[in-house]
Parts: C-alpha cells; sequence; structure tokens
C-alpha cells in the first residue's frame, strides 16, 4: 500500500505528497512527489541550504519531484540524485544533491516544509472527493485558517518505523528542535505548544512511515523567517543530512552528582550518534529474532 498525504483547507486540497520505490537504484529506496493543490501556485520554492546557498525559481512553481537514487553511467561514474522543480508538467529548474532514504541511514528524512497562510485565495479551487482505493491510502489532514501554519514532512527508511524513531536518542530532534538544525545544523527550539501537540505519524505497510509535525509557532530567528504568512514550500537541504544530525554532542546530566565543581555541574558529554547507534543495534537484534514490532 503507498501513503498519499494530502493537506485541506474548507474540503480543498492545497498541498499533496506521495512516495514511489526508485526502479533504478538500490542505493535510495524512494522517489517523492510533491504538488500545491490544483490551480494554486506556491508564493515562494526555497531549496534549503544545498551547498551554502538558496535557489528560488523565478518562474510560477507549482510541483517538485524529488528524487533520491543513484544511477550508473558506467564503472567510473555515476548520476546522483536529483530534484526537478516545475511548472504543470514543465521543468524549470533543478539541484543535484547527494541525499537518498535508504536503510544505511536509518531515521526520518526531512523531506520538505509547506507554510500555510491565514489567509489563501481558494476560489478556483474545487472541493476535493477521494475514493477509496486498494493501493492508496490517504492520509488527510484539515486546516484552519486561525492562524499561519507550517507543516513539516519527514519520511523513514523502509523497515524502521516513525515511533521507533521517536522512542530513540534521535527522537528529541523532531519534538524539540525546529527546521534549521536539518540546513545548516542552527538547533532553534520549537515553541512549547508545538512540543507538545505537533507530531502525527502516518503508518504505511510498504515499510516507509511518515512523521508529520504542524507548527503554529514560528521561530522568528529561522533563516526562514521569510516565508512565514506565505504559501510557500522549503525543500530541506538532503546533502549530508544524517551527518550532520547524529554527529551533534549532547550532555547526559548524572543525576547522581550533586556536588559543583570548579566548572559547574559535574556532567558526561556523549556524540548522539554514538548513543543513537547503540540503541539502533540492540533494536534490530530484537527484530532479527523475534520479528518486527512496530
Amino acid at each position: 500500500m503507498n501513503t498519499r498525504l494530502i493537506l485541506q483547507r474548507e474540503g480543498k486540497t492545497i498541498f499533496s505528497l506521495k512516495c514511489k520505490p526508485s526502479k533504478k537504484s538500490k542505493y535510495g529506496e524512494l522517489d517523492i512527489m510533491i504538488d500545491a493543490g490544483k490551480n494554486l501556485y506556491f508564493n515562494q520554492v526555497v531549496a534549503g541550504n544545498f551547498f551554502r546557498h538558496y535557489h528560488l525559481p523565478e518562474d510560477k512553481t507549482d510541483g517538485v519531484s524529488w528524487h533520491g537514487y543513484y544511477e550508473s553511467i558506467n564503472e567510473r561514474l555515476i548520476y546522483t540524485p536529483i530534484i526537478h522543480f516545475k511548472n504543470g508538467r514543465d521543468k524549470i529548474a533543478r539541484e543535484w544533491h547527494l541525499g537518498s532514504i535508504n536503510h544505511e541511514e536509518p531515521f526520518a528524512f526531512p523531506v520538505c516544509s509547506v507554510y500555510l497562510p491565514r489567509e489563501m485565495d481558494l476560489s478556483n479551487v474545487y472541493p476535493s472527493q477521494y475514493e477509496k482505493h486498494k493501493k492508496i491510502k490517504y492520509f488527510i489532514k484539515e486546516f484552519d485558517n486561525s492562524s499561519d501554519q507550517r507543516i513539516d514532512i519527514f519520511i523513514t527508511s523502509k523497515g524502521i518505523s516513525a515511533k521507533k524513531v521517536l522512542k530513540l536518542s534521535i527522537g528529541w530532534i523532531y519534538k524539540f528542535i525546529d527546521v534549521d538544525v536539518f540546513n545548516d545544523g542552527k538547533a532553534l527550539p520549537l515553541h512549547k505548544d508545538d512540543m507538545a501537540n505537533g507530531l502525527e505519524v502516518s503508518v504505511d505497510n510498504s515499510g516507509h512511515d511518515m512523521l508529520i509535525r504542524t507548527v503554529r509557532n514560528q521561530v522568528e530567528a529561522s533563516n526562514f523567517t521569510s516565508l512565514k504568512g506565505s504559501y510557500s514550500l522549503l525543500v530541506h537541504d538532503p546533502n549530508d543530512s544524517y551527518q550532520r544530525i547524529v554527529n551533534r554532542p549532547v550532555i547526559e546530566i548524572d543525576q547522581g552528582a550533586n556536588v559543583l565543581s570548579e566548572q559547574g555541574l559535574l556532567y558526561k558529554a556523549e556524540n548522539l550518534k554514538e548513543k543513537y547507534e547503540k540503541e539502533l543495534m540492540l533494536w534490530l537484534f530484537r527484530v532479527k529474532e523475534g520479528g518486527i514490532v512496530r
């Protein structure tokens, strides 16, 4: 079964995202299709922090195809993954990148964020109807116009459930930290209300889950503040996403240390990658022994 994420307002589709397996490479599990609602165009499209720069297509953009596979040219050369920005069926811009969703980097991959303004002109958008389909699972979210909102979308590698990722050490990134960390490593905390209420999980028996985060209180210090209040799309930088996240140092307070040293409270520093991968290897061993438990 394939899941399609549908965002709606007033019963009208304003955004959709669907995934399909990559056929051209064993390295890279998914292609992702992103579309604005019919008769809608994004005000801005920003391609994260790709190699330290931004790219905003000048033409009207209503779709993005995110390709996460590596294609062999010959024994020495390969094509790297690519993202196409589209106006209808026309490809108007592209970004080559080094990212893919694959089992070697088992985490919830940051794909994109869609900005929904409080006011949208939907006069040319018609109400949507989705009939039941045996091979398609629709995850439909309805939004009101009470405030500006941003929807962050993450997708797991095959066989690693989103619920499991959230329980591991790496899960705090999705619960507490804003999207800048996925683009330039800047760890800005989410508003406490978004920490408490912003996460949903779409489970899919294809092996890939979606983690969907709703943010209503966007951080003013973010690099992407200019997108707030517009109908815009941020495609996160996929270059070294896993390394950028899991190689961050973390501090674990020793709960038994009630004595202050000259530097302050005694603590133990540990790399998030070490902590996360220890947990992950233990979990994978249990899965191998007893079967997958989501």
